[in-house]
């Protein structure tokens, strides 16, 4: 019995163990939100994905991919949003590689194709985020379903281990490595006939981490995909990896927008994504 009066029903698809709620996002509180976030986590090492039906008001499907150590935080900036809600998180294999929680990302995408209800995901406007590896699954499904928009912060984009360990770091530096299994997003693009939206936001630095907590070099991996055409890459003032932390409003806020633009022209998407860059402040206070 779940605290939130939330209703879920346990279900199977396409290889994938999940629980379904007919009740949408929109219709709870802020406190039942976290409230129920919090019980979500509680079951984050048995459950891989979660289905909210939505409340009509929205014709675009947004996935949501939960980012290294996340589980069910992210679901925090889909607070008030009227879509149907996806969200993935797999504590076993944090950048999406395969699990007994969910399939490879491939997997995923294949999953996503089926019917959910009454609909195919596939027959309507999708918007995928996610953030750190969430942001990496994210770029990846945009690959793989290429009318899908994507908006994807700090992502990493190819495995990095092999290249950081041939540069001379300080022992102070908590340098952290991704795991050899991730696909290139760069060779992904190169061969997906994208008609959506992809963007993906890095921060201008990672000094409060901090460093010594943890050193993603994000960087090297905005670098990788920087001349890709078909993603749009825009560099924010903000000091840490994990850009939504602290902000999970404002992203709230522009990613309501982009649902209500699902089905316009990219052009309109981007100039989205660039208002909600010059939003982002390193000295914002938390917005909850």
């Amino acid at each position: 019995m779940w605290a939130v009066n939330v209703d879920f029903q346990d279900s199977v698809g396409h290889g994938i163990s999940f629980k379904y709620s007919p009740t949408s996002l929109s219709a709870l509180t802020l406190d039942e939100l976290r409230h129920l976030i919090s019980e979500l986590n509680m079951f984050s090492e048995q459950l891989g994905c979660v289905v909210f039906e939505g409340d009509g008001s929205s014709k675009t499907d947004l996935v949501i991919f939960g980012g290294n150590l996340e589980r069910f935080s992210m679901l925090s900036v889909a607070r008030s949003l009227g879509s149907r809600v996806f969200y993935f998180q797999d504590t076993v294999s944090w950048w999406y590689g395969g699990s007994n929680l969910l399939p490879d990302i491939d997997g995923i995408a294949s999953f996503l194709r089926r019917y959910i209800g009454r609909q195919f995901i596939g027959s309507r406007p999708c918007l995928v985020f996610g953030q750190s590896s969430g942001g990496y699954a994210a770029l990846a499904l945009g690959a793989m379903c290429p009318h899908y928009d994507v908006l994807a912060c700090s992502p990493q984009t190819f495995a990095d281990a092999e290249l950081k360990r041939r540069l001379q770091i300080s022992p102070s530096l908590a340098v952290q490595h991704t795991p050899d299994y991730l696909l290139d997003i760069e060779d992904l693009y190169r061969v997906s006939t994208r008609t959506g939206m992809a963007a993906a936001i890095f921060s201008a630095s990672e000094f409060t981490n901090p460093y010594y907590n943890h050193f993603w070099m994000d960087h090297l991996h905005m670098a990788k995909i920087a001349h890709v055409a078909s993603i749009d890459v825009f560099l924010a003032a903000s000091s840490n990896h994990s850009i939504v932390f602290q902000r999970a409003r404002l992203f709230s806020e522009f990613l309501k927008e982009l649902l209500e633009a699902g089905g316009k022209k990219a052009r309109v998407k981007q100039e989205i994504v660039q208002r909600l860059v010059h939003a982002i402040q390193p000295s914002d206070a938390p917005d909850e």
